[in-house]
């Protein structure tokens, strides 16, 4: 289901989560985002294994035949203008472990400077145990 909102002034204009990778959903994507650019992420199981940005139709249809990547879902989502596209894929980037980022060539830069803290030690926290309780006889 791709879910469209028109107000003005958002960034993300329709959306499509988590869709399966077969020819019905193709099929649908074309209908849905046509002429639409945005970003995208495809999965493999649950996990993202790519993001990449631009026309969505072209785009995931290229991925398609590509050895390298081995996918079964992907996500969409479609933008109000290009020039946020760049921006978005860096921030989904940066939100996934180093070790999922390698099948990108984009390096998650953003167009600002960050501001860095100057403790990177966290504080410690008790965590709960999640040993099976001990049954009873």
């Amino acid at each position: 289901m791709a879910v469209s909102q028109k107000e003005k002034g958002n960034i993300i204009v329709k959306f499509g989560p988590f869709w399966a990778r077969n020819e019905d959903n193709f099929r649908k994507l074309r209908a849905e985002a046509e002429g639409l650019s945005g970003v995208y992420l495809l999965y493999c199981g649950w996990f993202p294994i790519y993001v990449g940005h631009g026309d969505l139709n072209r785009r995931i249809a290229g991925h398609r035949g590509s050895r390298r990547k081995v996918w079964d879902r992907f996500t969409w989502f479609a933008v109000a203008e290009k020039r946020h596209c760049r921006e978005l894929e860096a921030i989904f980037l940066r939100s996934l472990p180093f070790y999922l980022r390698l099948n990108n060539k984009q390096g998650a830069h953003l167009p600002v400077g960050s501001t860095h803290t100057p403790h990177g030690i966290p504080d410690q926290i008790k965590l709960p145990k999640m040993l099976p309780r001990p049954r009873h006889k």
